[in-house]
Order: C-alpha cells, then sequence, then structure tokens
C-alpha cells in the first residue's frame, strides 16, 4: 500500500520524437548490467508501450544495411563453384555469432564447476564442525571464505555470460532473418517482373 504522504506520480506521456537506441552509447557497465534498457521497463510499469516509446534501432540494424552486408557475401559466394548458403551467412554474421557462442561457453564450464565448488564447501564446512565437535584443531576458515568467494563470483559470471550469450544469438538471429526476408523479396520481386 502506497504511503499517503508519498507523491502520485503517473504515467510518463510518450515521447514526441522518436529516440535512438540507447545501447549505442551506453557505458560498459550499463552494457554488462543491461542497464541501458531501465527506462523503457520503468514506462512499461506505469503504463502500457506504445509505439511512440519504443527505440529507433541503429543503422547496423536497419534492414538496407544488413541486407547490403549479406548481398556482398552472397555475391562473392555464388562465383564458387557451389555457393553455398550457409557459408555467406556465417560470412556475413558469424562474426556476431561466435562471441555468444563462447559466452555460451563459459557459462555451462560454470554450470558444471558451481557444483564442485559447493560439493568442496560442504565437505570444508562438515569437517570444521566434525573438528569442534571432537576438539581437534579447525581448518583454516580462510579457505571457506574464498571457496564462498568464488562460488559466489563463479555464479555472477555465469548468468552473466548467459544472459549476453543469448541477447547476442537473439540480435544475431534478427539480423540474418531480416537480410534474409530482404533477399527473399527482392528475388520475389525479379522473378514475378521476368514472369510477365
Amino acid at each position: 500500500m502506497a504511503s499517503p504522504t508519498a507523491k502520485q506520480v503517473g504515467p510518463p506521456p510518450p515521447p514526441a520524437a522518436p529516440r535512438p537506441i540507447p545501447e549505442t552509447n551506453a557505458f560498459f557497465l550499463s552494457l554488462l548490467f543491461f542497464e541501458w534498457i531501465t527506462p523503457l521497463l520503468r514506462v512499461g510499469y506505469r503504463r502500457p508501450l506504445e509505439q511512440e516509446d519504443l527505440y529507433i534501432l541503429g543503422d547496423r540494424y536497419q534492414s538496407a544495411s544488413l541486407s547490403e552486408v549479406f548481398d556482398h557475401h552472397w555475391e562473392i559466394e555464388k562465383k564458387r563453384p557451389k555457393p553455398s548458403l550457409f557459408r555467406a551467412m556465417h560470412r556475413a554474421f558469424g562474426r556476431r555469432f561466435w562471441p555468444a557462442m563462447i559466452l555460451r561457453l563459459l557459462g555451462d564450464i560454470i554450470t558444471v564447476v558451481s557444483p564442485l565448488l559447493l560439493n568442496e564447501l560442504v565437505t570444508f564446512s562438515s569437517d570444521s564442525y566434525m573438528a569442534h565437535k571432537e576438539g581437534r584443531p579447525l581448518p583454516d576458515v580462510g579457505y571457506g571464505y574464498i571457496i564462498a568467494t568464488v562460488l559466489f563470483v563463479l555464479q555472477a559470471v555465469g548468468t552473466l555470460a548467459t544472459h549476453h550469450y543469448f541477447y547476442m544469438a537473439l540480435r544475431t538471429g534478427f539480423s540474418l532473418r531480416t537480410a534474409l526476408i530482404t533477399a527473399i523479396y527482392r528475388k520475389s520481386l525479379v522473378l514475378s517482373a521476368k514472369s510477365r
């Protein structure tokens, strides 16, 4: 329940002019933690989003520039004895995709290593408890702190790596889909003109 003394803020009005996506000018930490999207999420929390609320994509994601990149690689590929659409797609957008796969691999490695560290932490805690109960010298507490800290850092890095993998993979898929749809559309225009 809202406090009666709290200032009531209504939903913000839609922006008067379209705004560029803030990702292009965001600082490193804003990109790392996806902070650049927070203003849009805040508006969406206060009221339903409207078309005017959405950002304009940068030139890098416009269909004209994406299809130009793909067309360039497809023209090169068509000169080969056996042209491959997959090879042209990879040359056009592979540089965007492979960093995402490296992040995915990092996230998966952390997913495998984390239970091993958790097991080590549980073993350390059990040994400490038994040593205390039996009157033996306790294991070094610093070792336990190190394990817990490394586990925390690995979980944070794994989460960030996985989220950035999904973001980069979806962005690459969007780019590839846009380029292919544009190429197919252009081809259909040429075919329909020839068939007349």
